[in-house]
């Protein structure tokens, strides 16, 4: 649920639709009324009703609420805006899980151009009849791609933990890449990546940072011409998110798990 756009801060409204619509252009956005956007007169509020921090749900909505936030900092700052924003900013509000004020001027980047357009080319990519998602599977995974999707989720406060599938314990096979044997030395690496996504705390905040990080990562493949998709059955059980732990490095707490293809 998106609310109807009202003026905010220096935004001309037909920009405010066009922020509000493409936020939402994440995996998982729910349809009920969970998640909503609402835009004030200088800021959009970020709204979630979640469920208690210890119930798997709480971490899944959390991922898709920061996926949509970073969505809606690419649009702001390709308007050639300052995005400024609060993380759960209200404790009297439970339900207002982040505040972004558009202000100031600021020079759109190069990056800031490539992302706002993989936002788009994203959704487009998540159809399963895209010609573009059809050939993502096949493209071999470029070799500096590995390091960028670790620097776009330090850029968020978060890390990124690369998983090669002839690393992954036989007891956690659903990492594995599904209906896919894994690389032989030598051939391109398809369907034989995992990308853990992790936090040194397991708070809400840390959550929501790690959405960020998650979809900064998606995006990020998505302008290298590789596609990918979370995978949140990969921590949906304790014992499961205990071994992923483990498996990288014991330090991080694994938050999400993107499928690169």
């Amino acid at each position: 649920m998106t609310a109807a756009a009202l003026p905010t801060g220096p935004m001309a409204p037909a920009a405010i639709d066009a922020v509000l619509t493409e936020s939402t252009a994440v995996a998982g956005w729910p349809a009920a009324d969970v998640l909503s956007w609402h835009p004030t007169a200088t800021t959009f509020e970020l709204i979630g009703t979640l469920p208690p921090a210890t119930e798997l749900r709480h971490r899944e909505l959390s991922l898709t609420a920061g996926a949509s936030l970073l969505n809606l900092r690419v649009l702001v700052r390709v308007l050639g805006l300052h995005p400024a924003v609060r993380l759960l900013p209200d404790p009297d509000r439970p339900d207002l899980l982040a505040v972004v004020r558009p202000q100031g001027l600021r020079v759109i980047t190069a990056e800031d151009r490539l992302l706002a357009a993989a936002i788009v080319l994203g959704g487009a990519q998540r159809r399963p009849d895209s010609p573009s998602n059809r050939a993502a599977t096949t493209r071999a995974l470029p070799d500096s791609l590995l390091g960028l999707l670790q620097r776009a989720a330090k850029v968020e406060h978060s890390w990124a933990a690369l998983i090669p599938a002839e690393l992954v314990p036989a007891n956690l096979g659903r990492l594995r890449p599904e209906g896919a044997a894994l690389a032989r030395a030598g051939e391109p690496v398809a369907m034989a990546i995992r990308v853990v996504i992790g936090t040194v705390l397991d708070s809400p905040g840390a959550r929501l940072q790690s959405g960020q990080a998650m979809q900064r990562a998606v995006l990020t493949a998505v302008v290298n011409g590789v596609a990918t998709r979370p995978d949140p059955s990969a921590l949906d059980q304790p014992a499961a998110r205990l071994a992923v732990r483990e498996l990288i490095g014991g330090g991080l707490w694994p938050q999400a798990v993107l499928c690169v293809e």
